[in-house]
């Protein structure tokens, strides 16, 4: 039986890691400075799965010699504690915070591209979201990455549009180009409605689903 290790593992980053670990996330966020108090996540406590330090999700790809090749940070989406929607009832940006992820920045070595680690990263970090009972996957990418997104099972589009109780939606656009969502759960359903700009979520909530007469008039979902 052999025993030569696996070329690369997908783990939890360590708190030795915090150099290399934030060397990459700087690379995927060229010119972007980093999220408050980012710098201090890997010196949190150990998380419960599906995430690893405090809030987050920080996946590491290392090659045979236990180097840090690739990187992924995941978490609760920005929106779900900015959005006027979210901010007016708390209880609906706790209870997203809980069925939605975000990844907010993946990247791998350049000297390590083309070798599958970007697909592995984001596959083990779908993989423990799934488990954990999340419902949806999104993130952010430039228009150059759809491709790549989409076949991966991800639908890119320049706005995420999502069904809440109610018959409201939730609108946000990106800075990077374009919104890539992926569910995570057969509940979870994206439809192509007449007249809206972008595909629409449904599934997150109870009472969201939305029919097949439904319609996008004057900025506002019509279900009847």
């Amino acid at each position: 039986m052999s025993t030569t290790p696996p070329a690369v593992r997908i783990v939890p980053a360590r708190r030795a890691d915090i150099g290399p670990y934030f060397d990459l996330i700087d690379l995927a966020t060229p010119g972007r400075p980093r999220p408050p108090g980012l710098d201090r996540v890997l010196s949190l406590l150990p998380a419960p799965p599906p995430l690893s330090h405090g809030p987050f999700l920080c996946l590491t790809a290392r090659d045979r010699n236990d180097r840090v090749v690739g990187a992924l940070l995941a978490g609760p989406p920005r929106w779900a504690f900015e959005h006027p929607l979210y901010t007016d009832v708390p209880e609906l940006s706790l209870f997203l915070q809980e069925c939605v992820t975000a990844v907010y920045a993946m990247a791998v070595d350049p000297a390590h591209r083309r070798r599958g680690i970007a697909r592995r990263l984001l596959r083990a970090a779908e993989r423990r979201f799934r488990e954990a009972g999340y419902l949806l996957a999104t993130l952010e990418h430039g228009t150059d990455l759809s491709g790549f997104y989409t076949h991966l099972g991800y639908t890119c589009d320049p706005m995420l549009l999502i069904n809440l109780p109610g018959d409201p939606l939730l609108g946000q656009t990106t800075s990077e180009g374009n919104s890539a969502v992926k569910p995570l759960h057969p509940q979870v359903r994206l439809h192509q409605v007449p007249g809206a700009p972008a595909r629409i979520i449904s599934g997150l909530l109870p009472g969201t689903d939305i029919p097949p007469t439904a319609r996008f008039h004057d900025n506002q979902l019509i279900l009847r």
